[in-house]
């Protein structure tokens, strides 16, 4: 009876082994799985310019994590709009809500992204002579070959 189980249990993990292997080596990105319908914010990154980075920052004497606008293109859409790098995204908890927002508005009317410059990388959000906040207003024009992009 123990070896028919421990038996069953084997096969059992080899198959799923299997399956999961067949279905991320044929087929499927690792964004692809995650983020259906051509969506994948390796895409948008590449096509616009810029990586988000989630570096932590001293805010009200305690160490948080934000989201930062970092590696910024020159000549790239984000650089010709005026973000810079190190700006920290104040609207969004999760990075993934900024790449819907930037994917959903593609082609589409205009958005505003509210952010805090730094006036100096060694500034803290406790000294606010050293931070601004700042609105970019910007319209995403359609991106040729966005959806059929490859991130492999």
């Amino acid at each position: 009876m123990n070896t028919c189980r421990t038996i069953f249990y084997s096969v059992f993990l080899l198959f799923c082994i299997l399956i999961l292997y067949i279905t991320f080596k044929f087929g499927y990105t690792k964004e692809e799985f995650y983020y259906p319908d051509g969506f994948s914010p390796l895409k948008l990154e590449k096509y616009l310019g810029f990586t988000l980075e989630t570096p932590y920052r001293k805010i009200s004497g305690q160490n948080r994590e934000v989201i930062s606008i970092e590696n910024i293109e020159p000549g790239k859409f984000f650089d010709q709009i005026g973000f810079m790098n190190g700006d920290i995204l104040i609207e969004y908890r999760k990075k993934n809500g900024f790449y819907i927002k930037l994917h959903n508005n593609i082609g589409k009317g205009q958005i505003s992204v509210t952010v805090y410059r730094l006036s100096s990388k060694l500034g803290t959000f406790q000294n606010k002579a050293k931070w601004s906040k700042v609105i970019i207003s910007f319209c995403i024009p359609d991106l040729p070959g966005y959806f059929t992009l490859s991130t492999k």
